[in-house]
């Protein structure tokens, strides 16, 4: 499949979630599992091609975007540049107010990393 597809299906799954999650969580739910069964798929490509592919999206507007693709390139990256500019994006969203952030919040804790 293509890199920039299925990025680009993955971030709407993100942002469906988002937008879902406070008015119908079935639907919010299975964007949720959409998303991850396309960061399945993305971390099945080379770990160059999935790390170019969704390390932009670190810098995305969307904190949930920023955050999930943090959360996937901490987790999964061997690079520990990479892993450490993720980490400081995580932070950087934990810091601000809103939904998306107390997950990264709640992530953090979860590693004992805040």
């Amino acid at each position: 499949m293509d890199t920039a597809k299925l990025v680009s299906d993955y971030q709407e799954m993100i942002g469906r979630y988002t937008v879902l999650g406070t008015v119908d969580s079935k639907s919010a739910n299975q964007a949720f599992d959409v998303a991850k069964k396309l960061e399945k798929d993305l971390l099945s490509l080379p770990e160059k091609e999935w790390v170019n592919a969704l390390n932009p999206l670190t810098q995305a507007n969307d904190n949930a975007v920023r955050i999930f693709s943090s959360f996937c390139l901490y987790e999964n990256a061997t690079d520990q540049q990479i892993k450490k500019i993720a980490l400081q994006t995580l932070r950087e969203c934990a810091a601000q107010s809103g939904l998306t952030a107390i997950t990264a919040k709640y992530w953090l804790m979860s590693k004992n990393l805040l």
